[in-house]
């Protein structure tokens, strides 16, 4: 791992304990989820170059790749959110909290009313 100063929790002692391949690879995808999409990009150049046509089967590009395209939904999920913000804030709804507020307000009052009408008649 590129990052010797971790710490490991009991719950990492007990996964790895249960399977030590699959800690391994939880651990490696997690230090391998922050890098970006260039470094992932290199990196798999880098496996494309080592190992030929066979790299695209190996787990180590498998994983790169992965995450790579993961990256790249993240990103246009944020920018579909982005677009959408602006279009929301563009049109200035505001808040419906006030309207709702006034309503029950009004129908309080309304209701107030009529008891003092019902009272009043009989």
């Amino acid at each position: 791992m590129a990052n010797s100063s971790r710490r490991y929790s009991a719950s990492d002692i007990r996964r790895y304990t249960r399977c030590p391949r699959q800690w391994w690879y939880e651990a490696r995808r997690d230090d391998l989820a922050q890098l970006t999409p260039a470094e992932l990009e290199r990196r798999m150049a880098a496996l494309r170059r080592r190992h030929g046509a066979g790299a695209e089967a190996l787990p180590a590009y498998l994983l790169l790749s992965d995450l790579a395209a993961r990256q790249q939904q993240m990103a246009h999920g944020r920018a579909v959110h982005r677009a959408h913000a602006a279009r929301v804030s563009r049109r200035r709804i505001g808040c419906l909290l006030p309207f709702a507020s006034l309503c029950v307000v009004l129908l309080c009052v309304v209701y107030v009313l009529v008891i003092v009408v019902y009272v009043l008649v009989i």
